[in-house]
């Protein structure tokens, strides 16, 4: 367990100074999310720095950070805090890629870490994670500590097993019903919420596909075609986020081992869905191994069929996929 005291003050002058700790956790929040904050190691050979760097840059106006990160920052929207981001990295809160130098951030995994310090800090690093692009949350109702609770091992082994129907990758054709754009609404959205229920949503999704594989190979051991289901089975996601899948399995009609990446919804086949950088390369990489599964129409309370369509290889050449860049939005051509 890590020291519960952390450093309110990180960094040389200017330095990183907080007033209490839930600025530093909503700091943390403002440096996790990264759509408008970049961080990348730096060699002193290629900044012309006294040493190595941790550099952070952000994409949208200062007017939007908190007072802490507004003063540690020196031009341009940048600055240096090395001590604080080592700190993070060696505590394995963020990844350093050694190939790119790129900093990766995976919002679950850092606030599983938030939790282990103290449950009270998790309404400040949400609101750093999701309000700094001046999307306020409403104040009432208040996060309630069980709906932090997303997902455990006693709650996966109470769902009850469920039927896999496979489908076409559908056409964007399909959804068209009008050529009338609806009038737009403006409502208040609660984005800590909403990504709760995401991730408690996409965790439900990727057990379904494990204990659909799971049944697969099982009964492939009874016929003699495998030796056993644990060496070719792995919810990898569990374990590490940031592997470029979530789950490893093995196909037993082209006998190789198999990538799987779980993507789920509520909504409709046509909804887009958000991968990240990480995600997309992998499917490149690993192209002759990689499938994609799109799960949607999912209620976690029903015991209805599950829907899901494929999608196979290098999603970034894929005919039926239009990527967009940056947020990497993907929806159905």
């Amino acid at each position: 367990m890590l020291d519960k005291k952390l450093p309110l003050v990180w960094g040389r002058t200017p330095a990183f100074r907080c007033k209490n700790y839930e600025e530093l956790f909503e700091a943390l929040g403002e440096f996790s999310n990264p759509r408008y904050c970049s961080i990348h190691y730096e060699y002193n050979t290629q900044n012309g720095s006294f040493s190595d760097v941790y550099r952070v840059q952000f994409s949208i106006s200062t007017d939007y950070l908190i007072t802490p990160v507004k003063n540690k920052i020196t031009s341009h929207s940048r600055f240096n805090c090395n001590d604080f981001f080592v700190f993070l990295v060696d505590n394995k809160v963020f990844s350093h890629d050694t190939v790119t130098n790129k900093i990766t951030r995976d919002y679950q995994t850092i606030l599983n870490w938030v939790q282990s310090i103290d449950t009270k800090y998790v309404e400040a690093f949400n609101k750093g994670y999701f309000e700094t692009l001046n999307t306020p949350l409403p104040h009432e109702p208040k996060i309630k500590l069980e709906d932090l609770v997303i997902i455990n091992d006693e709650y996966i082994n109470q769902l009850q097993p469920r039927t896999f129907i496979k489908k076409e990758i559908p056409s964007s054709k399909q959804t068209q019903t009008s050529t009338l754009k609806p009038k737009k609404r403006v409502r208040k959205v609660d984005y800590v919420r909403k990504n709760i229920r995401d991730t408690e949503l996409g965790l439900i999704g990727e057990f379904y596909v494990y204990q659909s594989e799971y049944n697969k190979l099982k009964e492939a051991v009874k016929k003699g075609q495998i030796e056993s289901v644990e060496e070719l089975l792995s919810w990898v996601s569990k374990i590490d986020d940031s592997a470029g899948y979530d789950i490893k399995s093995f196909d037993l009609e082209n006998q190789k081992e198999i990538y799987i990446e779980v993507k789920t919804t509520a909504s409709s086949a046509n909804t887009p869905f958000y991968i990240s950088e990480n995600e997309l390369d992998f499917s490149e990489t690993h192209s002759n191994n990689y499938k994609l599964y799109r799960l949607y129409n999912l209620s976690k309370d029903s015991l209805e069929n599950i829907e899901y369509f494929e999608i196979d290889g290098n999603l970034k050449e894929h005919p039926s996929l239009v990527i967009t860049p940056k947020t990497y939005e993907v929806r159905i051509k």
